[in-house]
């Protein structure tokens, strides 16, 4: 959604996934040195900022503010669905959110 606003501030923009970026990174010259994954604290906060940001009122306007093509916001919008449904699943709801983890990578 943010990649589509003119005037974002938000930290996270555009997804990359570490295979596109290790991709990215050696046609650029770059050769991957080390890579790690962990998993956050359960105390961050983060995850739970997120979803809710996503399920909220205000998230279906940006999609109409900021999404022209019909098939572009029908993505987005079953996104948020498919978002909306696993929250549902989960034991405690919007408290069981947990950030994702973390990719970490060294290039040389």
């Amino acid at each position: 959604m943010e990649c589509r606003k003119e005037d974002s501030r938000s930290n996270i923009r555009t997804i990359l996934s570490p295979d596109r970026l290790i991709q990215l990174a050696v046609e650029a010259g770059w050769r991957l040195e080390d890579e790690t994954r962990f998993s956050p604290s359960r105390d961050l906060a983060d995850g739970r900022w997120e979803v809710a940001a996503c399920l909220s009122l205000a998230f279906a306007k940006e999609v109409d503010d900021n999404i022209d093509d019909p098939r572009e916001k029908q993505v987005v919008l079953a996104l948020r669905d498919a978002c909306e449904a696993s929250v549902v699943s989960l034991k405690n709801g919007k408290e069981g959110v947990r950030s994702m983890d973390v990719w970490v990578a060294s290039f040389v």
